[in-house]
């Protein structure tokens, strides 16, 4: 496969039928996606009906998550030593595995999966995130972001509420048979597109010691920027993620009208297209800032209403359109940043954002919640937010 093909050959039909490469590609995003997006909300409420309160869930996904953190930064290691191919595959199964023991029903089973969950979706994302670089010209990707992420998000706008409606309504097993079935197919798909045949570029001589990556990325300025405005916009989606439905539920709406709001809240994420040309037109400094500061606004509004529960899950569908507009930026601030031969090396230590989204959101709610209710939750998550709005003014204009 050449580097950015136009189009690329699919057989619908008995027919050959050209599909453009952008479309193609991003479409892998959607299968990579759903395999986890089906599970995002029944693992919280898994989890709390396992331990019992939010802040033992909190303080089980810190634990799991500073697993996942060391795990994200070594992945460059198998990147060069296995290829990018084998490690997303490795990834896979590691993703099949955790869902099996996700589905098991045990406390200790459930820990072991969720911090499988949380390593095998680092082997998924580091070398896909590092094929983006390697086959989408520099120029093309504030295109191609936005069109990834929307892929994304028909997996998140349906996995959510399909996921815990499989689980109430239907069989507790189902959302996990379902996010196995997806994970299988990425593979196929990943083969189709032919990515097991490319190799990324890397320097072979160059030492593979995860600690070394570091230190080069934090020496870089517009990589720490990138990966500062990341973390908290990761962060922020970590909250919702896990709080809503865990707030629904307690509040007495139910399970399902959490995972509604989940699904509803990232279905906005289908705006990303429309914040793409809002960034390109007005620049990204203008776009994140004015993101940053409408999440953290909402958010504390959130936390202010917490006791008339169906408005605070009103405000929060409204929070998540205001958080799509960083998703419109995507992770194009880290790709105009990084060098072409380092990318394998810094997308590893790049993606630590999510990781650190993992960790800290639920670390910092752990000791909260022990002494201030759930709604402290979305205060805090406003308090960052306007943090990361005043480091948005650091993007340098020409982006």
């Amino acid at each position: 496969m050449t580097r950015y093909q136009s189009r690329v050959p699919l057989r619908i039909a008995g027919a050959d039928v050209s599909v453009p490469w952008p479309i193609a590609f991003a479409g892998l995003f959607f299968f990579a996606t759903f395999s986890r997006a089906v599970l995002i909300s029944v693992l919280p409420l898994e989890a709390h009906s396992l331990l019992g309160d939010a802040q033992a869930v909190s303080v089980l996904y810190f634990g799991a998550a500073s697993v996942g953190v060391a795990t994200t930064i070594s992945v460059p290691v198998l990147l060069h030593r296995l290829g990018a191919g084998i490690t997303f595959y490795l990834g896979t199964l590691g993703m099949l595995v955790s869902i099996v023991l996700l589905g098991s029903g045990t406390p200790l089973l459930f820990a072991a999966g969720l911090v499988m969950h949380f390593v095998s979706i680092a082997a998924m994302d580091v070398p896909l995130n590092a094929y983006i670089l390697e086959v989408t010209p520099r120029r093309e990707l504030m295109r191609f972001e936005p069109l990834r992420i929307l892929y994304t998000v028909f997996a998140f706008a349906v996995g959510p509420w399909l996921g815990v409606y499989l689980q109430t309504r239907v069989d507790p097993t189902l959302p996990f048979v379902l996010g196995g079935v997806a994970a299988l197919l990425s593979v196929f798909y990943f083969r189709w597109l032919g990515l097991h045949t490319v190799a990324l570029r890397q320097d072979s001589t160059r030492p593979v010691n995860p600690l070394r990556h570091v230190r080069r990325f934090t020496v870089q300025p517009r990589m720490r920027l990138a990966w500062v405005l990341a973390a908290a916009r990761a962060s922020w989606w970590m909250t919702f993620v896990i709080y809503t439905p865990i707030y629904a539920k307690v509040s007495g709406l139910g399970e399902l009208a959490g995972a509604a709001t989940v699904s509803i809240g990232t279905a906005w994420v289908l705006s990303v297209t429309w914040w793409g040309r809002l960034g390109r037109r007005y620049g990204l400094r203008r776009l994140l800032t004015s993101g940053f500061v409408a999440t953290a606004a909402i958010s504390m509004l959130v936390g202010l209403c917490a006791g008339w529960p169906w408005a605070a899950l009103t405000l929060l569908v409204w929070n998540a359109l205001a958080a799509t507009a960083l998703d419109g930026a995507g992770n194009v601030p880290f790709m105009r940043a990084v060098r072409p031969f380092e990318r394998a090396e810094m997308t590893g230590v790049y993606l630590t954002y999510r990781d650190i989204a993992q960790l800290g959101a639920p670390g910092l709610f752990a000791m909260l919640l022990a002494v201030f209710p759930l709604s402290s939750v979305f205060f805090a998550a406003g308090s960052w937010m306007l943090g990361a709005a005043f480091l948005s003014r650091y993007i340098p204009r020409r982006m």
